[in-house]
């Protein structure tokens, strides 16, 4: 998986994670059926909306931005090589140059390279 995939999921598991952590938190003080004065958002008092609504809004655009990764990653033909397969593909070429390998096995790694 990709380095920048695996790191947006983990901050997202994070963020739900402290979520979860806060809404407890009231369940744990005043028990379950406790609705006293003042209680609104998750069982927590109105204030609490402070502490969820950013988590909920960063796990918002956490979301989104994955998603447009994801979808642009979809689309992505592979024509374009990334800096390790230019290099890698550089050497091929000098090798061939030189005559160190033949036609046909030059190619054959050029192919191996753009997969």
């Amino acid at each position: 998986m990709d380095k920048f995939v695996n790191r947006i999921l983990w901050i997202l598991i994070g963020l739900i994670a402290v979520v979860v952590v806060l809404s407890l938190i009231p369940i744990g003080i005043y028990g379950v059926g406790y609705r006293g004065p003042y209680f609104g958002m998750m069982g927590l008092p109105y204030y609490g909306m402070y502490f969820f609504m950013p988590i909920m809004a960063a796990i918002s655009i956490l979301v989104i931005i994955l998603f447009i990764y994801l979808i642009a990653g979809a689309f992505h033909d592979g024509s374009i090589m990334s800096d390790e397969n230019s290099r890698a593909t550089e050497i091929l070429k000098e090798r061939y140059a030189k005559g160190e390998i033949s036609e046909e096995e030059y190619r054959k790694k050029l192919d191996e390279l753009k997969k």
